[in-house]
This record gives structure tokens, sequence and C-alpha cells, in this order.
């Protein structure tokens, strides 16, 4: 499986701490975000190219991917000088895509696992797209809500407690090429797979292990200091039982 690193954002939410580094090189747990997405990543065994789309001058994050994956995995860079929105850079790598590909944001945090039960349940059900989504309090507050994951005919059944919940895209999902093809440049994924929810072409896959989302810096300290709390009490498995090692 392929897969695209989205990392060429502008980060006009982050402030001055945009300007210091770019937003994917921001530090969670002693590593930048980035190198812990590439971690996630490398511990799928079906894993065979990485994709990492960045903004101009982002050598630092190049150097952190490649040296994240296994020799044997190939990476290629590509470049989005214009820094469009999410749905602009991913048709930037479009000349590397093959049917399918995995797509991560690089601002994310998330357990390694999520990549295998995204892949697995993709082949499985052969949407349009297979996203990840996970409950979240914030989701009122941010543009990733994803309103409409309650109708999808591909959701497995919602109890009454998970109607209750708010979700949110973790910005992690694996896409046909024709993906390529929606929206404008400037649309964040989560847009087009509302849409496309909506007219049953997705399959969701809830996910409930730790996450973060880091777009401003109130969600960037909370995210360090959950990720410092979780790994506290954390014990993680000599094999890595999650994309931080």
């Amino acid at each position: 499986m392929q897969a695209v690193i989205l990392a060429a954002g502008r980060a006009r939410r982050l402030g001055r701490l945009a300007t210091q580094v770019p937003k994917c090189m921001l530090r969670v747990g002693g590593k930048p975000l980035v190198e812990h997405v590439a971690g996630a990543l490398a511990l799928d065994a079906t894993l065979t190219h990485v994709i990492l789309v960045a903004g101009p001058s982002d050598e630092l994050a190049e150097n952190c991917v490649r040296a994240a994956l296994p020799r044997e995995v190939p990476m290629t860079l590509v470049t989005d000088p214009a820094q469009h929105g999410e749905m602009g850079s991913l048709r930037q790598a479009r000349p590397h895509l093959g049917a399918e590909f995995l797509v991560s944001d690089a601002n994310i945090l998330y357990y390694a696992s999520l990549v295998s039960s995204l892949t697995a349940h993709h082949r499985r059900l052969l949407p349009c797209a297979t996203v990840a989504v996970t409950a979240s309090p914030y989701a009122a507050r941010t543009h990733l809500s994803v309103r409409a994951v309650d109708g999808c005919a591909r959701l497995p059944t919602l109890t009454e407690a998970d109607r209750e919940k708010s979700w949110v895209y973790t910005g992690v999902g694996v896409f046909r090429r024709s993906v390529l093809d929606a929206g404008t440049d400037e649309e964040n994924l989560c847009a087009v797979m509302a849409r496309l929810i909506a007219e049953d072409e997705v399959a969701v896959v809830r996910y409930s292990g730790f996450y973060g989302h880091v777009a401003t810096p109130f969600c960037l300290g909370r995210t360090r200091q959950r990720w410092s709390e979780h790994m506290s009490t954390l014990a993680v498995s000599s094999a890595g039982a999650t994309h931080c090692t």
C-alpha cells in the first residue's frame, strides 16, 4: 500500500509557532509530528512506498521521514510551493499515485494499529474511501466535524451512546484514485469526505485509541500533556505497541 503524508500546510492558526518551524516539525514526546506519522506507517507490513508532500524548504521533514522508514521502503518528496489546501497538496502527488493509497496528515498522533485496521477494512468493503473517525468533545468547534457520519450505510450500527457523541475525521484514510477529482484545491479532505459519506461512498472505521490533532497552540499544548500522561501509564512492548518507540 502506498502512503501519502500531507505536510505542506501554512499553519496560520498556529500563529508565531508556525514561523519558527513547519507545523509537521513541532515536537511531541521528543519527536517531530511527521516522524511519529512515518513511524506509524513503517510498522504496517503492507507499506510499499511513502510520498511526502511538503512545503518549500522542508528538508528537515524529508530527513525525519527517511530516517523513520525501513531501508527497503522508498520515499518520494513532492513539493507544494503554493501550499494549497489538502486536496491541492494531494493532487501534487498525482503522478506518483497508483489505484489506491493511504493518506495521513502530518500533524496528528495515533496508534500504528489504525493503519492496518484501515487497510484491512478497505480491502473487505471496497468503497471509494475508508476513513477513521474518533469521538471528540471538541467537534462542534472544529472544521473536522463529520456531521454525516451517522447516516453512512457502511458504518456499523451505532448504539444510543455512540449517537450522542460528536465524531471527527482523524485525518487518516485509504482512498481510491478517483478522490483526486473531487473538491477544489483549497478544500480539506474532511469536507470532501462529508459529501461522499452522505452519498454512501465511504466506509467509516471508528478509532478509540490515543489521538492528537495539532492545529492551534491550545491543541498542541493539550496533545503534549495528554501524550505525556498517556506514555507514563502505558508499557510499550518491545515490538512497538504504538507508533512511538
